[in-house]
C-alpha cells in the first residue's frame, strides 16, 4: 500500500483508473455540448434518434368521426400515460394543441376521464389511459392543413416513466 500521496501518483493503476475517468467525462462533455449546438433550448419536439423519451412507447393518430376530429392513442402493451386533468399536480397529462397555419384554434379536447389501473399515491388513485384510448377534438371537422401536437409521458406498469415527448397526430 503506498504510504505518500507521490506514491499514490505514480501507481500505474490509479493513474490508469484517472485517465479513464478522465477520458469518459470528456466524452460525456463533448455529446452533452453536440446535443446543445444541434438542439437549442426550446426546440423541443424533436430529439437525437438514439436518446429515449415517450415516442418510443406512444403515438397517435387523427381521423375524422362524424362531425368531429378524435386522436388515438397507441400505446405498446405494459405502458400508460397520465389522463387529462392530472390525479395530482406533479403528473403530466396528455394534452393537445391544434395548429392551423402556425396558429393555435381554440378548441378545448374532450378528454375522457383515464381509467383505473391500481396506482395509487399517498392513497389516491391515479388515473390513466391506455392503448387506444380516444380524444375528441368538438368543432374540428376537417384534417386539412391542421397540425395536432399531443404531449404525453409514458410510464410502464411498474413504474418507470420516461421524459415527456411532443408528437404530431398522423392522420388516416
Amino acid at each position: 500500500m503506498p504510504s505518500t500521496d507521490r506514491e499514490l501518483m505514480m501507481n500505474p493503476r490509479t493513474l490508469r483508473i484517472a485517465i479513464a475517468s478522465f477520458i469518459v467525462l470528456a466524452l460525456l462533455l463533448a455529446a452533452m455540448l453536440l446535443i446543445r449546438a444541434t438542439h437549442p433550448p426550446g426546440f423541443g419536439a424533436s430529439i437525437p434518434a438514439n436518446l429515449v423519451d415517450s415516442s418510443m412507447k406512444v403515438r397517435a393518430g387523427a381521423a375524422i368521426d362524424g362531425r368531429d376530429a378524435v386522436v388515438t392513442l397507441h400505446i405498446q402493451p405494459g405502458w400508460h400515460v397520465y389522463a387529462n386533468p392530472p390525479s395530482a399536480p406533479y403528473l403530466i397529462p396528455v394534452t393537445i394543441v391544434v395548429q392551423r397555419g402556425g396558429h393555435g384554434l381554440d378548441l378545448q379536447p374532450s378528454y375522457p376521464p383515464g381509467q383505473d389501473i391500481g396506482l395509487r399515491v399517498d392513497g389516491k388513485i391515479i388515473r390513466v389511459y391506455e392503448n387506444g384510448t380516444r380524444i375528441a377534438l368538438p368543432g374540428l371537422s376537417s384534417l386539412h392543413d391542421v397540425r395536432i401536437q399531443v404531449r404525453v409521458q409514458a410510464c410502464a406498469d411498474k413504474g418507470l416513466c420516461l421524459p415527456p415527448a411532443t408528437l404530431i397526430a398522423s392522420s388516416r
